[in-house]
């Protein structure tokens, strides 16, 4: 299957772009399997990747079909459906790349050959003036020498990944940049143990005098790219807390008749507030979306995540407790959501920043 025959269509019962029914039965069976595993960091997250490619769902062409993918898979596994969207963001940026060099190596992350690592929490920070970038280049003739630390970062496939990362130098001018896994001078530090997502090869970098050639430069236009680019990294950062509340909800439905009736009035809100979201995520797809609206997409989607789960929690019961249940990895789930970059805080501030 290619990008371009992956259906997707307007659900109107839950108000959500949907991948076609077989294929998101497909991709629930596939990662429903190996959750449990990948979330104890004992399988390879990279196997779904190439098990996506292969149906050629990973920097699919349209952004509608890109969040379905993703949302779908975060309703299975989450960390699957990270390692996704940190995949499709490379794509996103190599594509959007003034070299063709940079251009011709996306097709290497859309068939899973290599990882992409997006380092750009801090492009996105300094672009926004909410803190400047700790990474800092200087120029070598056409070549920049890069040094700094990349304080988090995902995808670091120790057989290949390819890295974009934004620096800035003396004089305040700022460029993002694409660095290899082979580039020397770029340690990856011991893999991280965390309270969730623990199979997403999360670590953080040093980079000490890193050679960066004229081609690897993604662009020098920095406000510029980092505005085009935040429409599909906040949407999809939404499909998969989005599909978190669909797993979340989907547990409750399982259990609610076992459960105090309290809960019933808590979970039909909770559904009607999915809709409401769903329906605005979905017009954001389509449209030319403010940054606001980005926003508040992502903040809704992260709060809404962390609610279902808790209600979940509630009607689930003591079997929810058990450390390896589905709902016990869904509340570690939810609690990366507030500080993955951006986080709420950032987010709440530039909130406050457009307000003003």
């Amino acid at each position: 299957m290619s990008a371009t025959t992956a259906a997707v269509e307007f659900d109107a019962d839950s108000s959500r772009v949907r991948l076609d029914a077989n294929l998101e039965a497909e991709i629930a069976g596939y990662f429903s399997a190996r959750c449990g595993g990948i979330d104890a960091g004992e399988s390879d997250i990279h196997e779904g990747l190439r098990f996506l490619a292969e149906r050629g769902l990973v920097g699919a062409s349209e952004l509608p079909t890109q969040a379905a993918t993703v949302r779908s898979v975060a309703a299975s596994c989450m960390s699957s459906a990270f390692a996704l969207w940190a995949q499709v963001m490379v794509i996103t940026y190599l594509d959007r790349a003034e070299s063709a060099e940079l251009r011709a190596r996306a097709s290497l992350l859309r068939d899973g050959t290599l990882a992409g690592s997006t380092a750009m929490a801090g492009a996105f920070q300094d672009a926004d003036g909410f803190r400047p970038l700790d990474v800092t280049y200087r120029r070598d003739g056409d070549d920049l020498i890069i040094d700094g630390v990349i304080r988090w970062a995902s995808n670091l496939r120790p057989d290949g990944f390819i890295m974009v990362l934004g620096a800035r130098d003396t004089d305040g001018n700022r460029v993002i940049v694409a660095v290899p896994s082979d580039a020397d001078g770029l340690t990856v530090r011991p893999f991280l143990d965390l309270l969730a997502l623990g199979g997403t090869a999360s670590s953080s970098l040093e980079l000490s005098d890193v050679r960066v050639p004229a081609s690897w430069i993604v662009t020098e236009s920095f406000d510029t790219f980092v505005d085009s680019v935040r429409p599909t990294f906040l949407l999809l950062q939404s499909a998969f807390c989005l599909g978190l509340v669909d797993a979340a909800l989907a547990s409750v439905a399982t259990h609610i008749d076992r459960a105090y009736d309290g809960f019933r009035d808590e979970y039909a809100a909770l559904l009607s507030e999915l809709d409401e979201l769903s329906g605005r995520h979905s017009r954001l797809l389509t449209s030319a979306p403010a940054k606001r609206d980005l926003i508040e997409i992502r903040l809704g989607g992260a709060a809404l995540a962390q609610a279902a789960v808790a209600l979940e929690s509630r009607v689930v019961g003591g079997a929810g407790y058990l450390a390896n249940s589905p709902t016990a990895r869904r509340l570690r789930e939810a609690a990366f959501l507030p500080i993955q970059s951006p986080t709420e805080g950032h987010l709440r501030w530039q909130l406050a920043a457009l307000a003003s």
